[in-house]
């Protein structure tokens, strides 16, 4: 029987770093968890993670989940004691150690529920159980425990022998408890007292008999390959990770959901939420929808600074990388098409080396389309802004272009007004028309002329009072 996976890759799939630093994922999501969503899926495996995905959310599911988690970590923390060890005593010791972590995280796995992959994994070591290695271990343990009764005097009579592993530090609890909460520490910087060569030869000759029989019950497990658990650690770290975050949205009053899958190119959210926003203690933060399709892949954002243009942009993309890794996403409802990556332009530092920062954006931006970018989710925040109007909005255009003719889909925000007036579809910031404040709502529908106005005033923080006044005066100056 073929082990089981909780999680495949698709290596030829990769999204790069400096998207998840532009959608502010780094601030949300820890940097393994970010190389799982680094690699979008493939429509089979998107749909496998998501039955995992739907069955954790149940509390008891949850719970053993990250009980084997807790288990497996365990278990990796004995083997690297074991590997530690110096003599030959001291290995033998901790061996039986490490062996009752084996079958407590072999446990564990078995004890897993849910359909799908978790109810595959639980078969598969449930197949593997071994009643005469629990019986070995047992014995070897009470053996253990016979030897434990020797001490030691120039170390304020202390054992000489490790305490059982089972009694947990103050420090481990600590780490435990960290982890459970999602929340990440330093690890601890020891050095580890060994006990002397001669002290450990004095005990293998004292207990030779004892000994022996340990060596012997072990020896027909040394072959036991514990990568095949250990495999499994940094997978449900990933699951955890996301369920738990997903749980303290829900406290925020942010709804999540699972996708549909669509054979059809397209993107539908409705009632989407920016979750970056959530690390920055945000109140009220407002959802939107999103619109694309194979009859509008590609929108352009207009609107004033401070309208909401930018997070509207990081909505999509982030939710968007979550799809594609077979996670719930932060909107109401969502039909997606698995995409084969998300590429991001955002205004870079402003220190160029041998060129300027006009060059610096085209040189960026064809690299973005470089090669197949037919199944390729855009995302251009603000590109070719630090040129003059007319020369910014040739290249928009230009880039745009060369993206419909290859059936791409995204979005561009700019302030290049002129686009309302090309066959490219727009969105629009959203101004109340009452007291002219923002909405931080996105509208697909074209504005009239006067809304436009209304922005272009937010934008230079002035009204239509002082607008008239300036235009006054400047009219009797020029008299």
């Amino acid at each position: 029987m073929i082990k089981p996976v909780l999680l495949s890759f698709e290596k030829d799939r990769s999204i790069a770093p400096n998207v998840f630093v532009d959608l502010h994922l780094d601030t949300v999501f820890n940097e393994k968890t970010r190389a799982i969503l680094a690699h979008p899926c493939f429509a089979a495996e998107l749909l496998e993670r998501q039955k995992v995905f739907t069955e954790i959310k149940k509390d008891t599911i949850f719970s053993a989940v990250v009980a084997c988690r807790s288990a497996i970590a365990d278990f990796a923390r004995e083997i690297a004691l074991w590997q530690e060890a110096k003599t030959k005593i001291e290995k033998l010791f901790l061996k039986v150690s490490v062996m009752e972590k084996y079958l407590q995280a072999s446990q564990a796995l078995c004890n897993l529920q849910g359909e799908g992959r978790l109810q595959k994994v639980a078969e598969y070591f449930q197949s593997k159980r071994d009643s005469k290695l629990t019986e070995s271990i047992v014995q070897a343990r009470n053996l253990l425990n016979l030897i434990r009764g020797a001490k030691i005097g120039h170390l304020d009579n202390q054992h000489i022998i490790a305490k059982n592993e089972s009694e947990k530090t103050l420090y481990v609890e600590i780490c435990d408890c960290a982890t459970a909460l999602g929340l990440s520490f330093s690890q601890k910087e020891y050095s580890a007292i060994y006990p002397d060569i001669y002290i450990s030869r004095a005990f293998r000759t004292l207990y030779k008999e004892e000994i022996d029989k340990i060596q012997n019950l072990l020896e027909p497990y040394n072959a036991i390959d514990f990568d095949e658990i250990l495999a499994y650690l940094p997978e449900l770290d990933f699951f955890i990770q996301i369920e738990e975050f997903g749980k303290k949205t829900e406290k925020k009053q942010i709804p999540r959901c699972i996708p549909t899958l669509s054979k059809t190119k397209q993107f539908l959210l409705r009632e989407m939420y920016d979750f970056t926003l959530l690390h920055l203690a945000e109140e009220n933060i407002v959802p939107n929808n999103t619109y694309f399709s194979q009859e509008e892949p590609f929108f352009f954002l207009l609107g004033a600074n401070g309208g909401g243009k930018t997070t509207y942009l990081r909505s999509v993309g982030s939710n968007l990388i979550l799809f594609l890794a077979g996670c719930p996403v932060f909107a109401q409802s969502c039909i997606g098409y698995p995409f084969c990556d998300v590429r991001t332009h955002y205004p870079a530092d402003e220190r160029f080396t041998n060129i300027g920062r006009l060059e610096d954006e085209k040189k960026r931006v064809d690299k973005m389309l470089d090669g197949d970018i037919s199944d390729v989710f855009f995302l251009f925040n603000e590109t070719f802004s630090g040129t003059n109007q007319e020369k910014g909005y040739t290249f928009a255009i230009e880039t745009v272009k060369e993206l419909h003719q290859n059936n791409s889909f995204g979005l561009f925000v700019t302030h290049f007004h002129q686009v309302r007036e090309t066959k490219y579809p727009t969105l629009h910031t959203v101004i109340q028309k009452d007291n002219h404040k923002r909405t931080y709502k996105i509208t697909h529908a074209a504005p009239d002329g006067s809304s436009y106005a209304e922005d272009i005033l937010i934008k230079y923080q002035m009204d239509r009072a002082s607008l008239a006044q300036k235009l006054k005066i400047n009219s009797e100056r020029g008299r």
